[in-house]
C-alpha cells in the first residue's frame, strides 16, 4: 500500500469514529471531552439541549438530566428570560407531555410559562420537540429577582396518558353535602318525591336539561356555597360548568355499605343530552361513587372519579332526550388494569379495598428527580416508575401519606407485591426500605400518619439496569 493510500485510509478511518461519537453523543447526551463516555444511554424522552436566549443576560443552565431541568434566572434586565429547550424521545413508543412538576422554586414573586408545550402534546419515536420556558414576574416586581428552580417535565406513553378531570371543588362539596346531616336530608327527601317531580322512581335527581323546577333548585342550592357553584369541572386547564345526576343505587354488592345497601353516586357531563342525534346517542359522563362502611360512619370516595359515557334519555325514563340514563353508563378509559366499557359496578368491584388508603405522595426537597412519572397512590396500593440513574445518589425517596378512613384502628402488616398485573416489579437489582412505618404500627381511626420508601441498588452496585416498575400494596388489617 502506498503512502498516499495509507494517509486516505487513516482520514477515512477518524471521519468515521467522529461521525460515530457525534452520533453517539446525540443519544446519549453525556458525552465528555476528556475521551471518555458515559456508557448508559438516556432513556425514553429526555432533554438533549437547553440554552439560553438571551446570552448577555445572567441567566444560568445549571444542569439538565433526563427531563429535568435546573436553571438560574436573574430578571433585573428586563423582568423576562426565556430558555430554548429540546426533547428527543429516544425510544420506540409515542409519548405525550403531561405536566410539569415543580421539584424546587425558591422564590414565590417569579412565575413561569410555557410555548410550544401544551398537555397532550406527542412526541414519535426518535422525534423532537422545539420548546421554550419563559420566566416571568407574577405582579409587579418583587425585591429579590432571582429564582433558582428544578423543572421536571413529564412526559407519559400514549397508552398510559389520561386527559386531565378534576371537580373544582365538586368532588369535596358533595362529600359535605353527604357528611352534614341537613343537607343529606334534604338530598333524600327530595329523591322521595319522585311523582311531584317527572321521575318515574326515587333513585334518582339532577338539574339535567330536563330536570323539574324542584330538582334542579335543590341541587343548585346545595352545590352553592357562599355565592361560589362547585359543579364544575376542569378539563384542559379550565372550568367548566356541568350538570348533575345523583344516583342512589346498590354499587359494591354489600348490603351493610352506605344507606341500606345503597351507595351514593356523582354522574357530571359537559354535554347538552338534548342535543345529540338519532344516530349517536351517546353522553360523556364523569361517575364519582360514594359509601360509608358503618351506619354512622363518615361517607367518603370509593377509588376515583372515572370518566365514560350514558346514552341520552328522558329525565322521566322515557320520551326524548333531555337527560341520560345511568344504567347505561360504560367507562371509556382503562382503570385497574380493566378493558373500556366496564360498568361503573365493575369497575368498584376491582378497586382497592381497606379502610387506610394512600393520601399523598410528594418528595423530598433536596430530592432531584428520579422518577419517569409521578408515582400514582390508589387506595392502598402505590405504583411507581424511577430510574436511579437520575438521582446523584442513586436513590429515589417518596413520602407517603397514609389514612385510616374507618371507624376502628387499624395495624400495617407489611408491603406485598401486586402480582394480579403485568410489570409489577421489574428490577430484581433495586429494592426498597420503609422509614417510619414498621410492621405492628397502629393508626387510629380517622388519623393520619407520615412515612416514606426508598428504593436503592442491592449491595449499592449497578447491575445493568437502573429503572423500576414497581406495584405496591402497603397491607393494614383492623387492629
Amino acid at each position: 500500500m502506498t503512502r498516499i493510500a495509507k494517509i486516505s485510509m487513516a482520514v477515512v478511518l477518524l471521519l468515521s469514529l467522529c461521525t460515530m461519537l457525534i452520533g453517539y453523543a446525540q443519544v446519549t447526551n453525556t458525552l465528555n471531552i476528556s475521551g471518555e463516555a458515559d456508557a448508559e444511554p438516556q432513556k425514553n424522552v429526555f432533554i438533549s439541549n437547553a440554552v439560553i436566549t438571551n446570552s448577555a443576560s445572567n441567566d444560568k443552565i445549571n444542569s439538565y438530566v433526563s427531563t429535568i431541568l435546573n436553571s438560574t434566572v436573574d430578571l433585573s434586565d428586563d423582568g423576562t428570560a426565556t430558555l430554548n429547550i429540546t426533547f428527543y424521545n429516544n425510544s420506540k413508543y409515542v409519548y405525550k407531555f403531561n405536566r410539569v412538576i415543580e421539584t424546587s422554586l425558591d422564590n414565590s414573586g417569579i412565575t413561569y410559562s410555557l410555548n410550544n408545550l401544551v398537555k397532550g402534546q406527542e412526541i414519535q419515536p426518535q422525534g423532537t420537540i422545539q420548546a421554550s420556558i419563559t420566566f416571568k414576574y407574577k405582579s409587579g416586581a418583587p425585591a429579590n429577582k432571582i429564582l433558582n428552580s428544578i423543572l421536571n417535565f413529564e412526559f407519559v406513553p400514549s397508552d398510559e396518558y389520561v386527559d386531565e378531570f378534576i371537580a373544582t371543588g365538586g368532588i369535596d362539596r358533595f362529600e359535605q353535602i353527604l357528611n352534614t346531616t341537613i343537607d343529606f336530608n334534604s338530598l333524600v327527601e327530595q329523591m322521595d318525591k319522585y311523582d311531584d317531580n317527572g321521575r318515574h322512581n326515587s333513585s334518582y335527581v339532577g338539574n339535567v336539561v330536563g330536570s323539574s323546577s324542584a330538582d334542579s333548585t335543590l341541587l343548585n342550592s346545595l352545590f352553592t356555597v357562599d355565592g361560589v357553584n362547585y359543579l364544575k369541572l376542569n378539563i384542559g386547564g379550565t372550568d367548566v360548568p356541568v350538570t348533575a345526576m345523583v344516583k342512589r343505587e346498590d354499587v359494591d354488592g354489600n348490603s351493610q355499605n352506605g344507606t341500606n345497601g345503597a351507595e351514593m353516586t356523582l354522574y357530571l357531563t359537559t354535554e347538552d343530552p338534548s342535543k345529540t342525534s338519532w344516530f349517536d346517542r351517546s353522553v360523556q359522563v364523569y361517575a364519582a361513587v360514594y359509601t360509608k362502611d358503618t351506619a354512622n360512619g363518615q361517607w367518603y370516595l370509593v377509588g376515583q372519579m372515572y370518566e365514560g359515557e350514558a346514552t341520552a334519555n328522558n329525565y322521566s325514563g322515557w320520551g326524548s332526550s333531555n337527560s341520560f340514563n345511568t344504567d347505561t353508563w360504560k367507562s371509556t378509559v382503562r382503570y385497574y388494569n380493566q378493558n373500556t366499557g366496564r360498568t361503573i359496578e365493575q369497575l368498584i368491584s376491582a378497586a382497592p379495598k381497606g379502610g387506610v388508603v394512600i393520601a399523598e405522595t410528594s418528595f423530598p426537597e433536596n430530592q432531584i428527580g428520579g422518577c419517569i412519572i409521578q408515582p400514582f397512590a390508589n387506595g392502598n396500593k402505590l405504583q411507581t416508575r424511577i430510574d436511579l440513574t437520575s438521582d446523584e445518589n442513586n436513590t429515589i425517596t417518596i413520602n407517603l401519606l397514609f389514612y385510616n378512613r374507618a371507624d376502628t384502628a387499624y395495624k400495617f402488616d407489611g408491603v406485598t407485591i401486586d402480582t394480579s398485573v403485568a410489570g409489577h416489579y421489574t428490577n430484581d437489582n433495586i429494592i426498597y426500605t420503609l422509614t417510619n412505618l414498621e410492621e405492628g404500627d397502629t393508626i387510629a381511626s380517622h388519623t393520619t400518619i407520615s412515612a416514606s420508601i426508598t428504593f436503592s441498588y442491592k449491595d449499592n452496585s449497578f447491575k445493568g439496569e437502573s429503572e423500576l416498575r414497581s406495584k405496591l400494596i402497603f397491607e393494614f388489617s383492623e387492629n
